[in-house]
């Protein structure tokens, strides 16, 4: 598949007019990747974060978007030329694989998933991101946690498995072949 954005647009929706929707609408998901052949490198942050940006200002415009309130209107806005990257962070933990395993086996979204954004968008809080991603790596390299939290309004259940399934193939396609700028998605 392959795609280009199209010519510089800014691109506006009108999400409520109703500013209680917007209270704590981020949907928390916690993907466990297990290094099971112990590579060295296992999904290194620079590979996650550029495979993520790709996919976002290649094929998924909406979720480098974030929220902006006008008045009593809140909207999303997103670019097709000036994107505000998906909030990417990453941390490092001290423990083996099973107590990780178990952490998120309990949805442990505090340690796990970056923290969203709570409360009332108001017009003095700036940008709002409607997608944060957080890598969490083991100091043993035995696995990474991938944590992700999105706002309802930008996809649903489906969709977002769907995103995860490109942003795992375009992973696996940087990391085999390195720099590429045509993509066979699933």
């Amino acid at each position: 598949m392959t795609a280009d954005a199209p010519k510089s647009s800014e691109f506006r929706y009108s999400i409520t007019n109703d500013v209680s929707f917007l209270y704590q609408v981020y949907c928390s998901y916690i993907i466990l990747y297990k290094n099971s052949n112990c590579e060295k490198g296992f999904l290194p942050p620079d590979l996650l974060k550029r495979s993520l940006n790709i996919l976002v200002r290649k094929y998924y415009h909406p979720v480098a978007g974030w929220f902006q309130s006008r008045g009593d209107d809140i909207d999303v806005v997103f670019y097709t030329d000036k994107f505000n990257d998906p909030p990417f962070s990453t941390q490092t933990l001290d423990m083996d694989c099973a107590t990780l395993s178990r952490h998120v086996s309990e949805s442990n979204i505090e340690l796990l998933v970056p923290k969203a954004p709570s409360g009332v968008i108001k017009p003095e809080s700036p940008d709002i991101p409607m997608f944060l991603a957080q890598a969490t790596y083991l100091e043993s390299n035995e696995a990474v946690a991938l944590g992700v939290n999105y706002h309802h309004s930008l996809m649903d259940g489906c969709a977002f498995w769907m995103f995860m399934n490109n942003w795992a193939s375009l992973c696996k396609q940087l990391h085999a072949q390195g720099d590429r700028t045509e993509f066979d998605l699933p």
